[in-house]
């Protein structure tokens, strides 16, 4: 006859002790889970101030030109005392324009072709300290202009739909979204010859007539 077996007292203490830990640890993922969710409900979005400088206002069809991505005032507000160690962000820009690629700042990593919904994407190790900067180059982006006109290039983050996009901060549990506009107005190239062929004319038109001015005085002499 099979016998059963009975746990002694430090054994059956041992199981309960074990029990009791599991039950801690489920409590303990619950209330993370729980803290987690309300953090993404009620998920603080920001926006952050950038400017884009272009290289050159005097731009002609065929130019090549560069605008840069500057982040106003980076550890402004509650983001003060922080570290800045990502960035992610769409770009679009008018038919008239053609987009020569990017550049990061110097210590960035590229990270765009890790994010399918992301166009430009870059991260920092170990981050930028808040030294009271004014600004921060983000991104140099290049451009041809291929037609005259008054064409628009337009950045743009939504963090909401895309976990990728937007500033990110090291103890700052918000993302900062930014969007910005730069106008650019490229011109016709002049057509120098034409001028040079009408000043040609005149001249060729001129001298004709002194030498038919000079026939008839010597006609009218002789």
């Amino acid at each position: 006859m099979q016998g059963v077996a009975n746990l002694s007292s430090p054994d059956r203490r041992v199981n309960q002790d074990k029990k009791h830990n599991e039950i801690i640890v489920m409590k303990m993922l619950n209330k993370a889970l729980l803290a987690t969710a309300l953090l993404f409900s009620s998920f603080a979005v920001h926006a952050g101030s950038i400017s884009l400088l272009v290289s050159d206002q005097n731009i002609r069809i065929g130019d090549s030109f560069t605008i840069d991505l500057m982040l106003e005032t980076p550890f402004d507000g509650l983001f003060a005392g922080d570290t800045l160690f990502g960035f992610g962000y769409d770009l679009n820009h008018d038919t008239g324009l053609s987009f020569d690629g990017y550049t990061l700042a110097d210590g960035w990593d590229d990270d765009s072709a890790f994010y399918a919904d992301t166009d430009i994407a870059g991260s920092h190790f170990p981050g930028i300290d808040d030294l009271g900067q004014d600004n921060l180059l983000l991104t140099q982006l290049g451009f041809t202009a291929l037609n005259a006109g008054n064409f628009s290039v337009d950045v743009m983050t939504d963090s909401l739909t895309s976990f990728n996009q937007g500033l990110f901060y090291l103890w700052e549990d918000r993302v900062a979204d930014f969007s910005g506009q730069v106008r650019i107005d490229v011109r016709a190239v002049p057509a120098p010859a034409t001028g040079i062929l009408f000043l040609s004319a005149l001249g060729l038109l001129s001298l004709s007539m002194r030498k038919k001015h000079r026939r008839s005085s010597l006609k009218s002499r002789i």
